[in-house]
């Protein structure tokens, strides 16, 4: 007990502290929904994306193509049963080849999502310092603005519990500065 009351004093001593100084907020969603950057990245993804889908339906089409052409001869007795394993391996080989770039491709897809959030979010962190330093601000906080969603209790109790900032007032919101400062 002795060694948990330095402790006690410290964490309430700091938000006392905290509690007298100014704070801001910060709404990390938004400014990635507001941020130019994003929405060009966001549309030069949908482009590799977009090229990705007709690389692979073509791939699809042709590997429909070989099994089509693969059943067709199988409906002619005079086949050679070892040119249809031969056909049929080279489909299976095809169509894990086909499996293997898609999960790939949305590998990385995802990654240089990853890596452009990352950078955003330390553009958002290094400008919240700037305007911290400039207004002698205590502390930024992250804060989500947006509407609860979850369509089991499960999931609406999740979202509640990650949300750290219950009510803050608008005039200390610093999203829309730093969207500014971002696109500016």
């Amino acid at each position: 007990m002795s060694r948990l009351v330095p402790v006690l004093l410290f964490v309430f001593g700091s938000a006392a502290t905290l509690l007298g100084q100014s704070m801001g907020f910060v709404d990390v969603q938004r400014v990635l929904l507001e941020y130019k950057k994003t929405a060009e990245i966001s549309e030069a993804l949908d482009k590799r994306i977009a090229q990705a889908r007709n690389e692979i339906r073509n791939e699809r089409e042709k590997l429909k193509a070989m099994m089509d052409d693969l059943e067709s001869s199988a409906l002619r007795l005079s086949d050679e049963p070892l040119k249809r394993l031969e056909d049929e391996k080279k489909i299976a080989l095809a169509r894990i080849q086909l499996e293997i770039r898609e999960k790939n491709y949305l590998f990385e897809l995802e990654r240089d999502l990853v890596d452009h959030m990352k950078k955003v979010f330390e553009e958002v962190r290094r400008i919240a310092e700037a305007i911290s330093n400039e207004r002698r601000l205590g502390a930024v906080f992250l804060v989500n603005t947006n509407d609860l969603e979850g369509r089991t209790r499960e999931e609406l109790t999740r979202a509640m519990v990650l949300r750290q900032v219950l009510y803050h007032d608008p005039a200390l919101d610093l999203t829309s500065e730093i969207v500014k400062r971002l696109n500016g």
